[in-house]
């Protein structure tokens, strides 16, 4: 991709932040589900590429347990400045 591009797709999610999950919310009221639909077991490594705030990445980081590794990228970094902050990973670890 373009370096042009990605920048301006960045600051489109980076101005996006304040009102990101209110328009993320309910969007998928199976994603806590999605873990048990493809047999995730404890232990495995995920990459989590356009993770947003946390839609599905938590959900998988409790799939794979403390053995386990989940990796968010996003393209945003004010997005995943949301997603790090400790009161959401609920004392979760999770590499973002």
């Amino acid at each position: 991709m373009d370096v042009g591009v990605a920048s301006t797709i960045a600051k489109i999610y980076d101005d996006l932040v304040a009102s990101y999950d209110e328009s993320q919310a309910g969007r998928d009221p199976l994603a806590a589900e999605y873990p048990s639909f493809i047999n995730i077991e404890e232990g495995l490594t995920f990459f989590d590429l356009c993770c947003g705030t946390d839609f599905l990445t938590f959900e998988l980081k409790y799939a794979v347990g403390a053995r386990g590794r989940v990796v968010g990228v996003d393209i945003s970094e004010n997005i995943l400045a949301i997603a790090r902050q400790p009161n959401r990973q609920n004392g979760v670890h999770i590499e973002f």
